[in-house]
């Protein structure tokens, strides 16, 4: 190639990626920032692990989990530390009035609102990663000698399938605003490879670096080594030498990204610590995450199908379809196709095998779910139906003929349904399971001068954080039928102090209050299934008065189909009482 087509290729991929980006962006990210607050909160390791500990950076309360004591110190501050560094921010961003547009509870804290800009900015981000993904993978490179010398990855059309899969997938809806190590090594994993594919090589291994030792989850190097030991066998250069260089490179950017986190900690713990180091040690023991329940692997299928329906289980089959290609076409498969789906098939192995199982360590995964989904019915399609006419279709006339653009392009309607499947779903749990952020949100009508106690037994793993309680409100625990370790309140000292703090998840009596006349609020649910359930107990001193009430699906009495998707007119749901209960004299 010219400099001269060089440079005519390089305007055309830039007018391209313009257009591009000024159509979809807006569009994608609008949708990510529109579902990030109308979700729930689907994982009370989120709250208790990430969003309490930043309220206690911001507002000098929240809970502390056994994570953060000191004599464990499994959870890096550094995680934290750019939404705290951004906090000063948020009340100016996000404004009440912003907020309320954002969500569909009342929000009339600055508190609250600046929770709720939170969540928007990191399902932004995401939002803009998955583009800029897909825009890489129809990237075509200018020059022979690029990373992806075999041309586009995927066409236009095919790269714009695979976003439309991960916008309306269920499982990257409520992914994309976690407040989770796992979501963002996914995020982490779409900018490294988006740099992979154009090319990128230190920008990618710079991501990589960062991604392994900033987010305190040492685990989620796995999906990018593919891409590192191709860069490093391949792309690196053509002598040992300049392997070793970048090598070398990579083992400066080590250090001093993990100087900087340990120093992060180091404020915080108030010792030399890393807890990548502890957490790495702490599952690589036996029996330590175990004792928060085992799964077996039909677990990650259920999680797939609720989360990508049909999707994960065509995913799944991605190298299938790829190893027949060449046979059946006589032309070769991209290698960097294949290198890119690879981390699905290593990812689903590793963590596959751990007993202990939950549904966040598969968000690494789907990008590249979506991707092998695309690559799997497309290149089916092509082998089986349009190769015969591959040629006679390529001729100006066949172009511009309907019938042909089908026999090319009609893959696309295959994977479509999907799309409307996923959105019921989606609508599923905004409409059944957001009744504890109404409810917690109700408390704020309820501010006053007077330190307030809020209470919860059974329910305590649906709190959705602090954010929620005005200052002076402070929630606890009241008996249930948990047995395990329930989080504290952060002292003054935060994981510099915190003791009475357990390795094997047992019970410790200091977490719960003794008696429910303690509390001026009570958040329960009153189940139809289970009518002696209740936080109040017929002992207390006082009368009990409801002052909200919200709906929360009761999963055991609604049919499977009416309460995974929702199904207008249909009517078969059962639900229970979400509610909230103020403490009056007799």
């Amino acid at each position: 190639m010219t400099k001269s087509s060089a440079s005519n290729h390089a305007t055309s991929t830039t007018l391209t990626s313009a257009s591009f980006a000024m159509i979809v962006l807006p569009f994608y990210v609008g949708w990510r920032i529109w579902w990030a607050n109308r979700l729930p909160i689907m994982d009370c390791d989120e709250v208790y692990n990430y969003w309490e500990p930043l309220h206690f950076l911001q507002y000098k309360s929240g809970f502390q989990t056994w994570e953060y004591a000191p004599s464990f110190a499994l959870r890096t501050y550094a995680y934290l530390f750019p939404l705290h560094w951004l906090q000063q921010l948020w009340p100016k961003i996000m404004s009440i009035s912003l907020s309320n547009f954002l969500v569909d509870h009342a929000v009339t804290t600055t508190k609250l609102a600046s929770f709720v800009g939170m969540r928007s900015f990191l399902a932004g981000m995401m939002g803009l990663s998955e583009v800029v993904f897909i825009s890489a993978l129809s990237y075509e490179p200018p020059f022979a000698n690029s990373l992806i010398a075999g041309g586009q990855v995927l066409s236009p059309i095919s790269s714009m399938v695979v976003g439309t899969l991960l916008l309306f997938s269920t499982g990257m809806a409520h992914a994309s605003s976690a407040f989770l190590p796992s979501s963002s090594v996914m995020m982490w994993w779409l900018w490294s490879a988006s740099a992979y594919l154009y090319g990128w090589i230190r920008a990618f291994c710079g991501l990589a670096v960062v991604a392994t030792l900033t987010l305190g989850w040492p685990f989620g190097v796995i999906v990018f080594l593919p891409m590192g030991v191709d860069i490093l066998w391949r792309h690196s250069g053509p002598t040992l030498k300049s392997r070793c260089w970048l090598l070398f490179q990579v083992a400066l950017w080590t250090i001093l990204v993990q100087g900087i986190v340990m120093s992060i900690d180091y404020n915080h713990y108030g010792m030399w610590t890393s807890p990548t180091l502890n957490i790495f040690q702490y599952n690589a023991q036996a029996g330590g995450d175990e004792l928060y329940g085992t799964e077996p692997f039909s677990y990650y299928v259920k999680n797939l199908l609720l989360n990508f329906n049909y999707i994960a289980l065509v995913g799944v089959i991605g190298f299938w379809p790829l190893s027949l290609y060449r046979r059946y076409t006589g032309r070769p498969f991209s290698v960097t196709l294949v290198v890119l789906i690879a981390s699905l098939y290593l990812w689903v192995t590793i963590v596959g095998n751990r007993p202990h199982k939950e549904e966040r360590f598969l968000f690494p995964i789907y990008p590249t779910l979506c991707l092998a989904a695309v690559v799997v019915v497309e290149q089916l399609w092509r082998m089986f139906w349009w190769k015969a006419d591959e040629k006679e279709a390529n001729t100006r006339k066949a172009k511009k003929n309907i019938w042909v653009f089908f026999r090319r392009h009609g893959w696309i309607l295959l994977l479509l349904p999907s799309c409307i499947i996923s959105f019921s779903r989606t609508y599923a749990l905004h409409l059944y399971y957001t009744a504890p952020t109404h409810i917690y949100a109700e408390l704020n009508s309820y501010a006053s001068d007077q330190e307030m106690v809020v209470c919860t037994c059974g329910e305590w793993y649906r709190f959705p954080s602090s954010y929620y309680l005005p200052s002076n409100f402070q929630l606890r625990f009241l008996k249930s039928s948990f047995l395990g370790q329930l989080p504290k309140p952060f002292t003054r000292e935060g994981s510099r102090g915190g003791t009475n703090f357990n390795g094997k998840n047992q019970w410790e009596p200091d977490r719960i209050l003794a008696s429910v006349d303690e509390c001026d609020f009570v958040v329960d649910l009153r189940s139809t299934t289970d009518r002696d359930r209740s936080c109040v107990s017929s002992s207390s001193t006082f009368s009990w008065k409801r002052i909200k009430t919200s709906r929360f699906l009761n999963a055991d009495k609604t049919p499977f189909l009416h309460r995974v998707l929702y199904i207008p007119l249909a009517g078969k749901q059962f639900y229970d009482e979400y509610i909230l209960l103020h403490k009056t004299n007799n």
